[in-house]
């Protein structure tokens, strides 16, 4: 039997956007002052620069709060400051103040901070450690990120780091540069920690927008297609369209689309009858019902670049579909 494909990108056209109107964005705050390359941070691990394409809303005299068109996480960026200013002190205790307000607000709570220090200043005010210890207190996850490392020797930056480690030794701490020959120092890491201490309900909006961190999005793939795999087995598992067809296309169409959404391709809903015809997949679901975690798991384990094909091992139903899909597919 063949797929209604009309049928089926209709429903992933309307679940995509269906998600990207119910999703729960992160509300990340940025802190650092003038020059000490915010901007270039985001611009790294979202692939979006912020003072270009974001749309920015002033919540405070010191605070603008930022979204981005397209990426489902919320910034909150501290506007420039000199360091060692009465401005700086004034505007970082608002910020603090900010924070502890707003608390329970569900759109302007901050979920986890990047606290931006210049690796080449080698340097950290009391003031920024005073303030880094009020937000620990108040309980949101802040981590400070050690910026333009690539100007600082190893030895330089290794003594530093001690030296923060003293005042500071429950905050974690990451190494930067745009620098690509760097591999850009802790990027990935710094986003792994930020998956780790958002909540549960916000960690898939963060993957999916943060550009660094593959495993993050393969782990997150493979979670996908296990729960929905899952909710297929209470399904009769028949070629469509026969009786279960409808639940069975709607439950296939959301997977699809969470896949689509985590590695950002929208722009492949578009393209699925055509991929389909031309891959030859006459069926999605096939008898999926005997695939366990481990089978999923070395489906997956080829993963290796974003802007490389995924190199899946071939296998049934589900599976095979997003195989081929991930395989032919076309960046956005």
């Amino acid at each position: 039997m063949n797929i209604n494909l009309n049928e089926l990108e209709k429903k992933m056209v309307n679940e995509y956007e269906k998600l990207k109107e119910q999703i729960e964005k992160p509300n990340i705050l940025l802190v650092g002052g003038t020059g000490v390359g915010k901007s270039s941070l985001v611009n790294l691990c979202f692939g979006k620069d912020i003072a270009t394409v974001g749309i920015g809303k002033p919540v405070t005299q010191c605070l603008e709060r930022f979204e981005i068109p397209g990426t489902p996480i919320v910034l909150f960026d501290t506007k420039g400051y000199e360091l060692e200013s009465d401005k700086h002190k004034h505007f970082l205790n608002e910020v603090v103040t900010y924070a502890i307000e707003n608390r329970m607000e569900k759109e302007k709570q901050i979920h986890i901070i990047w606290y931006c220090i210049q690796a080449p200043g080698l340097r950290i005010l009391d003031f920024d450690i005073g303030i880094i210890k009020k937000f620990k207190q108040i309980g949101i996850p802040v981590s400070i990120v050690f910026t333009k490392c690539d100007i600082v020797s190893d030895d330089q930056m290794s003594t530093f780091e001690r030296e923060v480690s003293h005042v500071l030794p429950d905050i974690p701490r990451f190494q930067v540069t745009i620098k690509e020959m760097l591999h850009y120092l802790d990027v990935e890491k710094l986003c792994a920690w930020s998956i780790d201490n958002l909540p549960k309900g916000l960690k898939f909006a963060f993957i999916s927008a943060q550009k660094v961190n593959l495993t993050a999005k393969k782990e997150e793939a493979v979670q996908t297609v296990l729960e929905h795999t899952g909710a297929s087995a209470f399904v009769g598992f028949v070629p469509i369209p026969f009786s279960d067809a409808p639940i069975l296309l709607g439950n296939q169409a959301g997977m699809l689309v969470r896949i689509l959404f985590i590695y950002d391709m929208e722009s492949l809903i578009p393209t699925i009858q055509g991929l389909i015809g031309t891959l030859g997949i006459s069926t999605i679901v096939s008898s999926t019902r005997n695939l366990d975690r481990r089978t999923v798991t070395q489906i997956y384990s080829g993963y290796r670049d974003f802007y490389r094909r995924l190199n899946f091992c071939r296998c049934s139903g589900f599976f095979n579909f997003c195989n081929r899909i991930f395989n032919h597919r076309v960046l956005p």
